[in-house]
């Protein structure tokens, strides 16, 4: 976060007995930013899915981060937060509600994995970009979507990035 001068890391943490993503806010000095209370909070609320991957990219005009999260088995989904660590609601507003997150496509993309999200300064846009993959081990094609205002998919279908004959593509960022 270049305006306020902080980190937004994001870990995957197995605390509650099942592995999730937490986040932390960091002063630049590497310090905790939020009090005791919120070091080390639960991403997504989602207790039904366990959580493996995440990305984070910032929009330095909203001062905002967009999360985006691989769930086992497959499936990309994100949440937004403001730089102060409060969530946004459907509605573009902050929210106490803990459980706001949004699939990157409707239908959620079941076969998604190794997400990462960026954010065009130009554009002023999040895409959000992910591996396909057939049977849970052989990767296809690497796919995207852009992000709307609270990290909702925009597109109907995926944006092909890489999509070659021999398959084998994974992993962007």
């Amino acid at each position: 976060d270049s305006v306020n001068e902080r980190y937004f890391v994001t870990f995957r943490d197995d605390r509650d007995p099942n592995f999730f993503i937490y986040g932390q806010f960091l002063n630049a000095d590497g310090t905790p930013y939020l009090t005791a209370t919120d070091i080390n909070f639960r991403i997504l609320a989602k207790d039904f899915a366990d959580h493996e991957l995440s990305s984070i990219s910032f929009d330095p005009n909203s001062q905002s981060y967009i999360v985006v999260i691989q769930e086992l088995g497959g499936g990309v989904t994100s949440q937004k937060f403001t730089s102060e660590g409060i969530l946004y609601d459907y509605n573009g507003d902050t929210s106490i509600d803990d459980n706001m997150d949004f699939a990157v496509l409707d239908p959620l993309p079941l076969d998604g994995e190794n997400p990462s999200v960026d954010f065009n300064l130009g554009t002023q846009e999040h895409l959000a970009v992910w591996s396909r993959y057939i049977d849970g081990f052989v990767y296809e094609d690497v796919d995207g979507s852009h992000l709307g205002l609270v990290g909702e998919g925009i597109e109907a279908t995926p944006i092909k990035i890489a999509d070659a004959p021999n398959d084998g593509q994974a992993a962007p960022s």
